[in-house]
C-alpha cells in the first residue's frame, strides 16, 4: 500500500488524529486511514468500555503511557480527535501507516 501524505497537526508538543470508531468488532485495529486524515479504528469494546479501549490500543500502538493520550473532543461519540503528545507527526505518521499493512 501506498503511504498517503495525511495532515495530522501538531498541538502542544505532540500530535492530534481524527479518529472514527467502528465498536464491537472480533478484534482492534487500524482499519485504515482516508486521504483527509481520517483513521478509521476497529475496537473489540461496547459503549460502556470504548474510551478504556481506544486508550490501551493507542497506547500500545504508539508505545507512550496512557497519560500521554487526550481525547480532545469526542468522548461520547464515535468520531473523536485525539493527541498524543511528546510524539511528532512524522512518528505518528510512520505508527498508523505500519499498523494498516
Amino acid at each position: 500500500m501506498k503511504k498517503q501524505n495525511t495532515n495530522f497537526s501538531n498541538p502542544r508538543g505532540g500530535a492530534a488524529i481524527k479518529v472514527q470508531i467502528i465498536p464491537e468488532s472480533t478484534h482492534s485495529r487500524v482499519k485504515k486511514i482516508s486521504p483527509d486524515g481520517l483513521v478509521i479504528l476497529e475496537l473489540a469494546a461496547d459503549q460502556h468500555s470504548l474510551n478504556a479501549v481506544l486508550q490501551s490500543f493507542l497506547s500500545d500502538l504508539f508505545d507512550v503511557p496512557s497519560d500521554k493520550l487526550e481525547v480532545i473532543e469526542g468522548s461520547n461519540h464515535y468520531d473523536r480527535l485525539v493527541c498524543v503528545l511528546d510524539l511528532n507527526v512524522q512518528t505518528v505518521n510512520s505508527a498508523l501507516h505500519n499498523a494498516i499493512k
